[in-house]
């Protein structure tokens, strides 16, 4: 009897791994990244100003209620079973910095409420630690295959840059460069595809956050989540 159950255990061990296949990829990837939000003015593009111990501070008003995108990038690892029905599971993990653009117009006074025109942009640089497994289906056409995925997008904000150059009209030029507070936590819906030959292969998806950005900033009421549109391109260890 005991030999019947190894015999028959070991059968079935051999045909649920038959045809399977565990892949190893390195992805670089590039993107536009901007928000989806209901800021009934979303080109506004204020610049509020302060002093703060003798300096003039600057910085964007309603940073996450810009609708224009800004280019970005990351590297990852992934890893994915491929089962003999050609089902895909799998999980990759990397660093983004997604980038939001935001085109400035005047410049406010935070004490005074004096407003200049202005002309310039600020970018805010959002680090993130991504960690997205993902579920799908392979197609093989001739050569190529194509991979199509979904899956949660769940990512760690570790820190925020905000850059820019503005020139006011009274022709002063202001460089800003400075920490933002980080956002935390968020999370994201994604899409991809993916069609490789060989060892090489390029990428495209897109993932639409579920998180209001704006949820901790004082007097915005508006909603806006993050948008990003992914493509890039891998090598399969």
């Amino acid at each position: 009897m005991r030999r019947i159950f190894l015999i028959l255990f070991t059968g079935l061990f051999g045909y649920a791994a038959y045809g399977q296949k565990t892949e190893y990829s390195v992805h670089l990837n590039s993107g536009l990244f901007a928000f989806i939000s209901t800021n009934p003015n979303p080109d506004a593009g204020l610049l509020i100003q302060y002093e703060y111990r003798d300096q003039d501070v600057y910085y964007t008003n309603d940073p996450y209620g810009s609708r224009k995108f800004g280019l970005s990038y990351g590297i990852a690892g992934q890893l994915q079973r491929v089962t003999g029905d050609r089902a895909i599971v799998g999980l990759q993990a990397g660093y983004e910095n997604l980038r939001n653009r935001i085109k400035i117009r005047q410049s406010t006074d935070f004490f005074t409420s004096s407003t200049l025109p202005a002309a310039g942009r600020t970018n805010l640089e959002h680090h993130f630690i991504n960690l997205h497994p993902m579920a799908g289906y392979r197609f093989p056409v001739g050569t190529i295959t194509f991979d199509f995925t979904a899956g949660p997008d769940l990512a760690y904000n570790f820190a925020i840059r905000e850059k820019g150059k503005v020139m006011l009209n009274n022709d002063r030029e202001i460089n800003i460069n400075r920490r933002r507070s980080n956002f935390g936590a968020d999370a994201r819906i994604r899409m991809n595809i993916a069609a490789s030959y060989q060892n090489f292969g390029i990428t495209a998806g897109y993932s639409q956050g579920l998180i209001n950005y704006n949820r901790n900033l004082d007097g915005l009421n508006d909603r806006s989540v993050p948008q990003l549109f992914r493509f890039g391109a891998f090598y399969r260890l």
